[in-house]
Protein backbone atom coordinates (compact mmCIF):
# COMPACT_ATOMS: atom_id res chain seq x y z
CA UNK A 1 0.00 0.00 0.00
CA UNK A 2 2.81 2.42 0.81
CA UNK A 3 4.27 1.97 -2.69
CA UNK A 4 0.86 2.56 -4.28
CA UNK A 5 0.37 5.81 -2.32
CA UNK A 6 3.90 6.97 -3.14
CA UNK A 7 3.42 6.17 -6.84
CA UNK A 8 0.08 7.99 -7.01
CA UNK A 9 1.37 11.09 -5.27
CA UNK A 10 4.41 11.24 -7.57
CA UNK A 11 2.17 10.87 -10.64
CA UNK A 12 -0.69 13.18 -9.60
CA UNK A 13 1.30 15.77 -7.65
CA UNK A 14 -1.69 16.60 -5.43
CA UNK A 15 -2.12 20.04 -3.92
CA UNK A 16 -3.04 18.20 -0.73
CA UNK A 17 -3.61 14.63 0.42
CA UNK A 18 -5.32 13.40 3.58
CA UNK A 19 -5.68 9.93 5.06
CA UNK A 20 -8.14 8.90 7.75
CA UNK A 21 -10.49 6.11 8.82
CA UNK A 22 -13.93 6.37 7.25
CA UNK A 23 -16.76 3.95 7.95
CA UNK A 24 -14.29 1.61 9.65
CA UNK A 25 -12.04 1.42 6.59
CA UNK A 26 -8.92 3.20 5.35
CA UNK A 27 -9.66 6.32 3.38
CA UNK A 28 -7.68 8.86 1.44
CA UNK A 29 -8.61 12.10 -0.27
CA UNK A 30 -6.44 14.05 -2.65
CA UNK A 31 -6.85 17.35 -4.45
CA UNK A 32 -5.22 17.42 -7.87
CA UNK A 33 -5.75 18.97 -11.29
CA UNK A 34 -7.54 16.67 -13.73
CA UNK A 35 -7.44 18.32 -17.13
CA UNK A 36 -9.30 15.50 -18.92
CA UNK A 37 -11.87 12.97 -17.65
CA UNK A 38 -9.99 10.19 -19.47
CA UNK A 39 -7.43 10.42 -16.66
CA UNK A 40 -9.92 8.65 -14.38
CA UNK A 41 -9.12 5.24 -15.87
CA UNK A 42 -5.34 5.16 -15.29
CA UNK A 43 -5.81 6.65 -11.82
CA UNK A 44 -8.60 4.35 -10.64
CA UNK A 45 -7.69 1.02 -12.26
CA UNK A 46 -4.53 0.37 -10.22
CA UNK A 47 -6.51 1.11 -7.04
CA UNK A 48 -9.31 -1.27 -8.08
CA UNK A 49 -6.89 -4.03 -9.02
CA UNK A 50 -4.23 -3.78 -6.32
CA UNK A 51 -6.31 -2.68 -3.35
CA UNK A 52 -9.88 -3.63 -4.26
CA UNK A 53 -10.59 0.02 -3.50
CA UNK A 54 -13.78 2.02 -3.90
CA UNK A 55 -12.90 5.18 -5.84
CA UNK A 56 -14.89 8.38 -6.23
CA UNK A 57 -14.07 11.58 -8.09
CA UNK A 58 -15.69 14.92 -7.31
CA UNK A 59 -15.01 18.06 -9.32
CA UNK A 60 -14.18 21.07 -7.18
CA UNK A 61 -13.42 24.72 -7.90
CA UNK A 62 -11.17 27.30 -6.34
CA UNK A 63 -12.34 30.90 -5.86
CA UNK A 64 -11.08 32.01 -9.29
CA UNK A 65 -13.00 29.17 -10.97
CA UNK A 66 -16.21 30.08 -9.11
CA UNK A 67 -15.90 33.74 -10.05
CA UNK A 68 -15.34 32.87 -13.75
CA UNK A 69 -18.36 30.57 -13.65
CA UNK A 70 -20.57 33.18 -11.99
CA UNK A 71 -19.56 35.78 -14.58
CA UNK A 72 -20.41 33.37 -17.40
CA UNK A 73 -23.72 32.37 -15.76
CA UNK A 74 -24.66 36.04 -15.36
CA UNK A 75 -23.95 36.69 -19.04
CA UNK A 76 -26.07 33.70 -20.10
CA UNK A 77 -28.89 34.77 -17.78
CA UNK A 78 -28.83 38.32 -19.14
CA UNK A 79 -29.05 37.07 -22.74
CA UNK A 80 -31.94 34.76 -21.89
CA UNK A 81 -33.87 37.52 -20.08
CA UNK A 82 -33.33 40.08 -22.86
CA UNK A 83 -34.28 37.57 -25.55
CA UNK A 84 -31.67 39.09 -27.86
CA UNK A 85 -29.05 36.43 -27.64
CA UNK A 86 -26.62 39.16 -26.55
CA UNK A 87 -25.65 40.19 -23.07
CA UNK A 88 -27.31 43.40 -21.85
CA UNK A 89 -25.75 46.06 -19.66
CA UNK A 90 -27.13 46.57 -16.18
CA UNK A 91 -28.01 50.05 -14.99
Amino acid sequence: MARMIESLTKELKPESAYFCPEGGERSGQGVFDMSNPSQIVPIAEPLFEALDAAVEFAPVMNLDDVMKGLKKASSWRDRAISGTGRATARA
